[in-house]
């Protein structure tokens, strides 16, 4: 159990980093390549990427499956299965990956007879086009065997691979637009990265385990109908997802001007920053969960469930309730006075994602034990719901009512049904849901609202800085508070020797540093 302790610990760690490297790229390059291309050039670049993102629909749930598969067989130990499940996944990928690549270059041919664009970049849309069409395609093989390293608990090495894909295109971009070229030399450039990264994973993961090697003696036309049955659910809940988070934006423009279009979007965009920075945990687990439904360790599978929900409401508390009492602050700081309704918007929708971070893990343990129907069920009727409730409150109440419609969805679905539903499959009683996930996290809650609330009574601030350095004050104390109230003491042990065991391995490389410097022969 330490080897998966530590694994969750590592993989969870490299996600944040991952996530918090992705946004930081984005955030240092993205003006660059706007100021060298022009908006015409980035406004191509940005039209060709949503294009050949359809083509994801074409992987139906499979990058799912192949995360639960390979890690239910390998926890069952069950080698054949494994053999003719990466056989029979591989020749599927594959044969997707030869339908996008000629699929793309029809498309590269007939793109600018298809959209109007001004001359100038004719020719680059052809490159343009065809790179990212071909890295899309070649991603689908590309996902069978980062879904192998997933399954096998190495999330940790994906994140390390994609960390250095993210900066090397980052760096080469800047290098190749300060030298003054331009669309068609970045696009190669990053078809270029990622396939190079692409390959180091094929290579990793065959390397690593033999059973990945593909052979058509082992392919099983029967076990590719087992894993539709379960992909075609795993994309009905991708699917209905994408339905849940964009609607919103359509009722907004349906009901009410373009103008509302832009404050609604700054209040969703907090609120998926958050569910994206605190469900990097929750992913870390997924692995885990099937890995043990595949041992048939339902007892494993009960505390990963408390503990994941516990986990994931410490970690996403403090960002939700900061963002929700600091908000008016921020937007206001961030793009100035005429995003008043923003504010109530934000507040609700952080609130929201809380309640949706709550059942995050119930989610994970019914999608990888068999209970992917009901999740793809309750998901999409979420997003059905959403729909109505948002046209209804919204033509009453405009913004706040769209934003409390998706509040309300949140807790009737999510709370009312998942979380129950979760706790009858693991047979947990109500009680010890109570008692185990969410009672340790309230004394946190309850020191950190307290901690704002005295500062916005006796030491109030209406600047960023005096909010963030609030904040800050206030999770300081939030931490402690945590860690005695929280944690268990198995628990507290369990992170202290980790942390111990970090510590000395950075003061023995301190060491050998010191004494290899010390070796060196010293200038006459």
């Amino acid at each position: 159990m330490k080897n998966k302790t530590t694994s969750v610990f590592l993989n969870t760690i490299t996600n944040y980093a991952r996530y918090f490297i992705h946004i930081g790229v984005i955030v240092v390059i993205l003006p660059y390549i706007v100021h060298k291309l022009g908006k015409e050039a980035y406004g191509l670049w940005g039209l060709v990427l949503s294009t050949v993102g359809f083509f994801g629909f074409l992987d139906m749930g499979f990058s799912t499956a192949v995360v639960k598969y390979v890690a239910q067989y390998s926890g069952n130990d069950d080698r054949e299965k494994l053999t003719e499940f990466s056989s029979t996944l591989q020749f599927l990928y594959w044969a997707i990956a030869l339908v996008v690549a000629l699929a793309t270059t029809a498309l590269a041919y007939k793109f600018t007879s298809l959209v109007q664009l001004p001359v100038k970049l004719a020719e680059a849309s052809f490159w343009v086009v065809l790179s990212l069409g071909l890295r899309s395609a070649f991603n689908f093989p590309f996902s069978f065997y980062r879904g192998v390293l997933i399954g096998y608990q190495k999330m940790y090495f994906v994140n390390i691979v994609k960390i250095s894909e993210l900066l090397s295109n980052g760096i080469l971009t800047f290098f190749i637009l300060n030298q003054g070229y331009g669309l068609r030399e970045m696009a190669l450039t990053t078809l270029f990265v990622s396939l190079s990264h692409y390959a180091f994973i094929m290579f990793y993961s065959t390397s690593k385990y033999a059973h990945v090697k593909f052979c058509y003696a082992n392919f099983k036309f029967s076990l590719l109908k087992e894993v539709s049955s379960f992909g075609i659910f795993a994309f009905a809940i991708n699917i209905s997802v994408m339905l849940l988070t964009r609607t919103d934006i359509l009722v907004v423009k349906y009901l009410l001007p373009l103008s509302a279009v832009a404050i609604y979007t700054i209040g969703l965009k907090l609120s998926d920053y958050t569910i994206g920075f605190s469900k990097q945990f929750v992913n870390a687990l997924t692995p885990l969960v099937a890995r043990l439904n595949g041992a048939k360790n339902k007892e494993a599978l009960e505390r990963v469930f408390l503990k994941g929900t516990k986990f994931s409401l410490l970690i996403s508390q403090p960002i939700v309730l900061g963002l929700t009492w600091y908000s008016p602050i921020i937007i206001y700081s961030w793009l100035g006075t005429g995003f008043e309704e923003a504010v109530v918007v934000s507040r609700i929708l952080l609130l929201t994602s809380l309640l949706t971070l709550m059942q995050a893990s119930g989610s994970n343990v019914l999608a990888m034990t068999g209970k992917e129907r009901l999740i793809a069920a309750t998901t999409f009727t979420t997003a059905l719901l959403n729909i109505f409730f948002s046209l209804l409150l919204g033509y009453y109440m405009g913004l706040p009512g769209i934003a409390l419609a998706t509040l309300v969805c949140a807790l009737s679905i999510d709370v009312m049904i998942v979380i129950p539903r979760t706790l009858a499959h693991l047979s947990l009683s109500s009680k010890t849901y109570l008692k185990k996930a969410i009672q340790p996290v309230l004394p946190g809650t309850t020191t950190l609202l307290a901690i704002l609330f005295l500062f916005k009574t006796l030491a109030p601030s209406s600047t960023l800085i005096g909010a963030v350095l609030r904040g800050g004050f206030a999770f300081s104390i939030y931490l402690p508070v945590c860690w005695f109230t929280a944690l268990t003491k198995s628990e507290q042990e369990n992170y202290k020797g980790k942390l111990s065991k970090l510590f000395q391995k950075i003061m023995s490389k301190l060491r050998s540093n010191n004494e290899k410097v010390s070796l060196c022969p010293k200038e006459t």
